[in-house]
């Protein structure tokens, strides 16, 4: 894709490997998913790290980065480390 500078709204997008792939011959399968998080543009991943770590330290909520199927088992610590030094913003 980079050699061939196949963009789309001027950005390189992820989806237009399937076509190179199909293009070399290649088995492309679709798999239907329930959930899906997008991260299009790097404020996409922040707001993403800001709620999964406000979430984490929330006592009264659910969530527990350690028990994420999502988040890789020897990536948690860190990530804990990481979001406890987090300063979460008050909304005002």
């Amino acid at each position: 894709m980079k050699e061939k500078n196949i963009r789309v709204n001027g950005e390189f997008y992820v989806d237009s490997t399937l076509n190179e792939l199909v293009e070399m011959g290649l088995n492309v399968k679709v798999i239907e998913t329930d959930d899906y998080i997008c991260w299009g543009t790097p404020n996409d991943y922040r707001t993403f790290v800001y709620w999964q770590s406000f979430f984490h330290k929330c006592d009264w909520h659910p969530y527990n980065l350690f028990a994420d199927p999502t988040v890789a088992k020897d990536k948690a610590e860190a990530l804990n480390d990481q979001y406890f030094r987090f300063s979460q913003e008050n909304p005002v």
